[in-house]
């Protein structure tokens, strides 16, 4: 007779027993943001009052690789924390005005290749899925005409945003870098420039914070170095899994 082993299945906290996979298996990881563990949300910039309930502002966010929290201490400039958001799962929602979150601190070169699960509530403003914090431009937005970019500071286009959740990979290489939406390459390989990443703005462009998203982001991972074709694949499935993509 077969027994069923005891103890938490491989996979465990993720969705299913098939969902082994875990980011930190991949070296190179520089920071992760999961919106599925409510554990990493706080509704003050010290991490001491934790969310508990959707509809709560977030004023800190756990960083689970490197303790690089995102913080926002002022209380209109917080996001919000909505328990089904993407495909029933949920975010960190901006308001598309003045909300975002960030961290001030380590400065990261290229080539580094950047993950995000996120949905849009618009696609007519100027808006930022992330940025630098202080000066160097590494970021991906959405322009006011609806058309997905990243830059550093060069810019690819990638297409049309929707409002649909999508699972977004950046790859910030030089002249070799690339934008792929839901495992489709749709801009480069071509040139976005040479910056590097100086700190991490959520939500809103790097200084002042202008070019709000209106929109949420359930998962937000970060590597230095470029993926192979089979690690990206590994790190795509593990997140379609999770949001059902």
């Amino acid at each position: 007779m077969l027994l069923q082993p005891l103890g938490t299945p491989p996979g465990y906290p993720f969705d299913s027993p098939s969902d082994a996979f875990t980011p930190r298996q991949i070296s190179g990881l520089e920071y992760w943001f999961d919106a599925k563990d409510l554990a990493s949300l706080f509704q003050d910039n010290t991490l001491t009052t934790p969310v508990t309930t959707t509809g709560q502002t977030v004023g800190g966010w756990k960083d689970k690789a490197n303790a690089r929290h995102l913080v926002q201490a002022t209380g209109t400039l917080k996001p919000t924390y909505r328990s089904s958001y993407i495909n029933g799962r949920p975010a960190v929602e901006s308001d598309g005005v003045d909300d975002f979150l960030r961290y001030s601190g380590v400065t990261l070169a290229q080539p580094l290749t950047i993950y995000f699960v996120g949905k849009l509530t618009s696609t007519t403003i100027l808006q930022r899925w992330f940025d630098s914090a202080l000066t160097n431009q590494l970021s991906a937005f959405v322009t006011a005409g609806g058309i997905r970019r990243i830059a550093a500071p060069t810019t690819i286009d990638s297409g049309a945003a929707s409002t649909v959740a999508r699972l977004h990979t950046c790859v910030f290489n030089g002249v070799s870098s690339a934008y792929y939406v839901d495992s489709t390459l749709v801009g480069g390989p071509a040139d976005a420039g040479t910056n590097s990443i100086d700190g991490l703005t959520l939500f809103a462009a790097r200084g002042a914070g202008a070019n709000s998203l209106g929109g949420g982001i359930g998962e937000f991972l970060a590597y230095s170095g470029v993926h192979s074709a089979s690690q990206r694949q590994m790190v795509e499935q593990y997140l379609k899994q999770r949001w059902g993509l």
